[in-house]
């Protein structure tokens, strides 16, 4: 029989209400928040104030439950059925609502009082189980209200109970606190991929230090006896100076952060070793990401290897392709919006005498298409070699290209089928070494007739003068004349330089520009700077000239001079030999193998960005394919390495670190090393050097293969077998992204 009874009706509503509130706390705010598999009766900081509510309403129904009961109790019905059954069916299901009650208030009671204990003492169950604040430092406890807050969030304290979406003040970035039944550990919850060290840049960026200028210089120390890694940061240095923050630093919220100290002008942050080595392995398990400190998005251009069709692509230009890929490769690493522009070299007089060493050498129209660069270097070495004893040549070649910068020449054709021969061919060889280009430019787009407005905007600002030899030149400060027109009218280099550089700038509003040449063309960009300036060119300074040293020696073993695919082929016939002659070469070394190739161009390539970038240096063959030393074989031999043993262990691999079976030191030594990328990253960044990065790459290959000897994989048990296979494979990963960095291609098998 139904009974009309108001309260129990809004009873039965508010009960169900919060079983649904419940459910909605539970699986938004704890288990989907945490994305855990287990929730072993711990809250994260940034889900206490649903859980406490939570337990206050399932208090509040508990004793409305008991007074209910009580008050049925002492007082009669009149209307209620009066039948023994009856009655006795009701004493019982009061004693169960009691009893339920109890417990649950009991059990309200006991989570509530844990959990205000762990935020007024501001110190959660697993910090006071591992004594980790006792261990290392003694901290000032805020006010009660400012913990209260912290936890409920900014509103009055009235509104801290109702049941709506009012997220506490801090970050999402947060520890949540696990209690595992085998161990006790931290675990670190991250809402979106960050880097190893996010809550010392975290601390850094919320006490207002330019997290960006300081990045480079954040180092990772660990110290295996305590359990803690240590980022160490200088105090000061050329680039900043955060001596004024350092107290706000040590007193304010240090998210994660042990103990921080200052001593002989570094201050030291200590971050617990499991939390680093999980948060390390687990960051980098997919995909290896860039240093976070960049303001990224720059429009970079980046112009390289610009041979010239008249010339071989000779060593300086090999240099230039190889540290250009670099530049490239590396701001397209940290989000900057890259452009590679090949500025080839179709303009000049040298063209006037490549179409008389074509005739004279009787070069057709067949031999060019085969093999363009060749043929037009023999005719330009052949009106060379005529032009020593005839001096006539020389005037016939600028009569020759001053008709074809005039537009009164009848070669335009010829010279437009010799630059499309050129890029097919250089576009064949450059994909050998995995280079590409967004853009070909040619000196010719610049010449006299598309550059006649600038022309007409220096002779305006009387940038311009005429000097005794009839040339258009611009004397600069330092009492040296820059010439830009010759007294035939033709454009010299640096007037199609200076067209080129205003032409980019309004087509790309670029950040920054990049000149990778020799160290030998410093004069020539200092120039180009000044003039631009003197152009009133606000952008000026955005042009960089990244500068390299000779390379002396690259030659074949007989001591002539060599185009780049000869090296090439050079460099690939070396490598099959040593793989024909070792007995662990897995590869078919057949027609289809490329193997060869790519292990020759990576010695060639690592051989040159070892060093730094400014250096002369000699190449030397043996030292370059030594299969023992710091080369771009033995990286590649690691990685192979690694390759197989994740291919042939037998183990699982995982994408969860469990750092209590990880304890040994050589995975500390790993662990370091692999979380150092980002800072070597950045710093090869910040100076361009690719030798940071080399280095690195070397230092973690033998870091890897000591781990080999010491952690093994296969027949072990699988958890641990799991475990080593993650900090394989992670380590993979990050050699296999600096690798590409460089420019190589990272092989499997060799």
């Amino acid at each position: 029989m139904f009974v009309r009874d108001p309260c129990g009706i809004v009873c039965i509503i508010v009960t169900y209400m919060a079983v649904f509130y419940a459910d909605y706390v539970v699986v938004r705010w704890i288990v989907l928040h945490t994305m855990q598999d287990r929730i072993n009766n711990c809250v994260g900081e940034r889900n206490q104030k649903y859980f406490i509510q939570f337990l206050v309403y399932v208090g509040a129904l508990a004793i409305y439950a008991i007074i209910l009961v009580i008050t049925s109790w002492l007082y009669d019905c009149p209307q209620c059925n009066n039948d023994i059954a009856v009655k006795q069916n009701r004493i019982l299901h009061c004693v169960i609502l009691v009893l339920e009650s109890a417990l649950f208030g009991m059990f309200v009671v006991a989570i509530l009082v844990d959990q205000f204990q762990a935020i007024l003492g501001d110190e959660t169950a697993v910090e006071r189980v591992q004594g980790i604040q006792q261990r290392y430092h003694n901290k000032n406890t805020p006010r009660t209200f400012t913990l209260l807050s912290q936890v409920c969030g900014k509103s009055h304290p009235i509104l801290w109970l109702l049941p709506c979406h009012n997220p506490p003040r801090y970050s999402f970035r947060k520890d949540a606190y696990l209690i595992d039944h085998e161990y006790i550990r931290l675990q670190y919850i991250r809402i979106s991929d960050t880097p190893s060290d996010i809550q010392v840049t975290e601390c850094l960026r919320n006490n207002n230090v330019n997290v960006s200028s300081v990045g480079s210089y954040l180092h990772l120390k660990s110290h295996k006896k305590e359990g803690i890694y240590t980022f160490q940061l200088p105090l000061k240095t050329r680039q900043y100076n955060i001596q004024n923050e350092v107290q706000n630093i040590r007193n304010n919220d240090r998210n994660g952060i042990f103990d921080i100290s200052i001593q002989n002008d570094t201050i030291s942050f200590n971050v617990s070793r499991d939390i680093c080595v999980k948060e390390v392995l687990e960051h980098n398990c997919s995909t290896v990401s860039p240093p976070t400190f960049v303001n990224n998005k720059k429009n970079i251009i980046v112009e390289f290897s610009s041979p010239n069709i008249a010339k071989p692509f000779h060593v300086g230009h090999l240099r230039s392709t190889i540290i250009g890929n670099y530049v490239a490769n590396i701001n397209s690493f940290v989000k900057n919006n890259v452009k590679r522009i090949n500025y080839l070299g179709d303009w000049g007089t040298q063209y006037g005498l490549i179409q008389l060493g074509i005739n004279m050498a009787d070069i057709n129209e067949d031999e060019m298409r085969r093999n363009p660069i060749k043929a037009l270097y023999t005719a330009y070495i052949t009106a060379n070699k005529l032009a020593e004893t005839d001096s006539s040549i020389l005037d016939r070649a600028r009569k020759i290209f001053n008709d074809l910068e005039n537009g009164t020449g009848v070669t335009y054709e010829q010279w437009i089928a010799f630059k499309q021969y050129t890029v097919e061919e250089l576009t064949k060889v450059y994909g050998r070494i995995g280079i590409t280009f967004d853009e070909y430019h040619w000196e010719s787009m610049y010449n006299a007739k598309n550059i006649e407005k600038i022309i007409t905007l220096m002779e305006k600002m009387q940038l311009l003068l005429r000097d005794e030899q009839n040339r258009k030149v611009v004397n600069l400060d330092n009492e040296k004349s820059v010439p830009i027109i010759k007294s035939d009218g033709s454009t010299l280099y640096i007037a199609r330089d200076i067209a080129a550089a205003i032409d980019r700038f309004e087509k790309n509003n670029f950040d920054c520009m990049y000149y990778v040449v020799d160290n030998t063309q410093a004069s020539h960009f200092s120039n180009l700077l000044e003039i631009l300036k003197r152009l009133q060119m606000p952008w000026a300074e955005r042009l960089k000239h990244v500068k390299f040293g000779r390379l002396h020696g690259m030659r074949t073993r007989k001591g002539n001079m060599v185009f780049l695919e000869d090296i090439l082929d050079i460099t690939r016939d070396i490598m099959k030999q040593k793989q024909i002659d070792s007995h662990t070469t897995k590869v078919r070394l057949d027609s289809s193998d490329k193997s060869s190739d790519i292990l020759g161009i990576s010695a060639m390539i690592v051989n040159d960005l070892k060093r730094k970038r400014q250096r002369d240096y000699t190449f030397d063959w043996n030292t370059a394919f030594d299969l023992k030393g710091d080369t771009g074989v033995k990286l590649q031999y690691t990685h192979c390495r690694l390759v197989s043993l994740e291919r042939t262990c037998g183990a699982v691999l995982t994408l969860e670190c469990e750092p209590s079976l990880l304890q040994e030191d050589i995975v500390d030594d790993l662990v370091v090393l692999i979380a150092k990328f980002e800072e070597v990253v950045l710093k090869s960044y910040e100076e361009l050097e690719p030798c940071i990065l080399t280095a690195y790459l070397f230092n973690l290959s033998n870091a890897i293969n000591k781990a080999f000897s010491l952690l093994k994989v296969k027949d072990e048990l699988p958890d641990l077998a799991s475990q080593r296979l993650l900090l394989f494979h992670v380590a993979r990963n990050v050699l296999a992204q600096g690798m590409k960095l460089l420019g190589l291609i990272p092989l499997e098998e060799m």
